[in-house]
């Protein structure tokens, strides 16, 4: 009876592990994606998950059907819990650019659980050409040459005429030796190469040629060109050529994206003086572009600069896409600009609506043109003081003569100024200038005293030097000195105070010897008598 209950014991057992095994299942499921296309030397990988709708947790482990020139990382095996769906796992499949044929191919994907059930999933994979083994051929080398990641100023998205500086960082020669190197840059779109016309306005500036680089030694080359006004809207592939006489090598670098609006003109590019004078003519040639999609009937181009009062703007009809064209403004500039530099606006307003004679658009600022111009000479300080001279006192030789200069501010701010007195020498001494500096403030007046002796009558003439804000200015004075009636005064205008007192000491001398004399004389007489 003992040996009985076990034996049904033991049956039990092994008829529930047998359902159990037999009703235990694993599925892959929630693909990423079955079909992928990829170049020759890329890789491509696909998500997807494992299923268990078993009672019990089930080990999982993944193979793959094998496929010339393709290679593959799988997920680690892993543990999936009774009744759950595993976190995202990932397969990848690696090409070789020589070894891997270009067509189609399918690889089956198996997850093995350890209960011997599986679940198969099937990836089409079709490998195309890569534009590397039409670039470089069977010169290609990944040993002798090689470099690290382009830059580029404007991340891979353009428009035309754009200015675009890409920087090839670190190109590295690998050989002892040092070679000189063509570098550059080539576009691909679905496959195809694509024109270098249709990207870049000169297609020289494409290429870097004769690059040298030392041996073992590595170097950065920057590229600069500007993107064809014709250039197509989409997407294109960038690939880098770097080839000398080891060997060649290439990669894809970027896609670039080319970009359009619908309704675009821009500012090309501004000509003219970048230096003039006051009350000369002007003109200033502007080239603009239609970068949109769509043709302009009508568009007007504006030149503005607000502190010379320039305001012009010039229509242009019939502006078709990638079309650029020219027009020219001409202004005088003010005889009173102040001398200095001036920036001007130049912007585009376009989409033209003739119902109700406007533009409904207007050129971004960072697509507006800023023209530098600068001036000097010919020009009328509006600022420049107005400087006045009267006398202030009598003009006679010998005697002090005041002349009262005054001082106006015509600037926008307080004004410190010195005011001296030039070219007297001649005819003058000079006595005092009072105060010696003064500040004035805007439109205010201030008067400085300056005191001179005359040492000589007649119609004389000497300048004021006037020296404010760092500038300097001068203005003539003209005063009418008259001879001193003094006989003393007219001594010395002639002689000079030494020989006047010289000669005063000595007729003051002789005409008491000759007192002297009479007196004796008459002493003389009053005696005899």
């Amino acid at each position: 009876m003992v040996k009985q209950s076990r034996f049904m014991l033991v049956f039990f057992a092994i008829a529930l592990l047998a359902i159990s095994f037999a009703s235990a299942d694993i599925a892959l499921s929630n693909p990423s994606a079955l079909t992928a296309s990829v170049e020759q030397g890329d890789s491509v990988s696909f998500t997807f998950n494992v299923e268990n709708t078993n009672d019990i947790p089930v080990l999982v482990s993944f193979a793959n059907s094998t496929t010339s020139g393709i290679t593959s990382t799988l997920p680690t095996a892993l543990i999936v819990a009774n009744n759950t769906t595993s976190n995202s796992l990932t397969v990848t499949f690696y090409t070789n650019l020589a070894s891997t044929s270009v067509g189609e191919r399918t690889i089956a994907l198996t997850a093995n659980g350890n209960d011997s059930h599986s679940s198969t999933l099937s990836f089409n994979i079709n490998v195309t050409k890569s534009p590397i083994t039409e670039i470089c051929g069977t010169a290609y080398t990944s040993e002798n040459i090689t470099f690290d990641d382009v830059d580029d100023d404007l991340d891979f998205e353009w428009r035309p005429f754009d200015d675009v500086e890409l920087t090839i960082n670190s190109i590295n020669n690998n050989v002892d030796k040092d070679i000189k190197f063509d570098i550059s840059i080539l576009f691909y779109q679905n496959g195809k190469r694509t024109s270098d016309s249709k990207i870049a306005e000169d297609t020289n500036d494409l290429v870097s040629d004769n690059f040298k680089i030392k041996g073992e030694d590595n170097d950065d080359v920057k590229l600069n060109f500007q993107v064809a006004g014709d250039a197509k809207e989409g997407s294109y592939d960038a690939y880098v050529k770097v080839k000398g006489s080891t060997g060649c090598y290439a990669k894809k670098v970027a896609t670039v994206n080319i970009n359009k609006d619908s309704n675009s003109v821009i500012v090309k590019d501004v000509t003219g003086p970048v230096s003039s004078s006051c009350g000369e003519t002007i003109d200033i040639s502007v080239d603009v572009a239609n970068i949109g999609s769509s043709d302009e009937d009508q568009v007007k181009v504006l030149l503005y600069n607000r502190e010379l009062g320039v305001n012009l703007y010039k229509e242009i009809l019939n502006l078709n896409e990638g079309d650029t064209a020219a027009t020219t403004f001409s202004f005088t500039v003010p005889q009173n600009a102040l001398e200095r530099n001036y920036k001007f606006t130049v912007s585009t307003e376009f989409e033209y609506d003739d119902k109700n004679d406007k533009y409904d658009s207007e050129s971004d600022s960072e697509d507006d043109f800023v023209y530098a111009l600068g001036l000097s000479g010919n020009c009328i300080d509006p600022s420049k003081p107005t400087i006045s001279a009267q006398l202030d006192s009598s003009a006679v030789v010998g005697d002090n003569l005041v002349i009262a200069v005054t001082f106006k501010n015509n600037g926008n701010i307080s004004t410190s100024a010195i005011i001296a007195p030039e070219d007297y020498e001649s005819w003058a001494e000079l006595v005092s200038v009072e105060p010696a500096t003064i500040t004035a403030g805007r439109a205010e007046s201030k008067t400085v005293y300056i005191t001179l002796k005359p040492t000589e009558a007649g119609q004389k003439i000497f300048n004021l030097n006037v020296i404010y804000n760092g500038k300097s200015t001068d203005q003539q004075v003209t005063v009418s000195v008259e001879a001193n009636s003094n006989w003393t005064s007219s001594m010395k205008e002639q002689f000079g105070d030494f020989g006047a007192y010289l000669i005063i000491g000595i007729a003051v001398l002789v005409a008491l010897i000759i007192l002297v004399l009479i007196i004796k004389v008459l002493v003389s007489l009053v005696r005899k008598h």
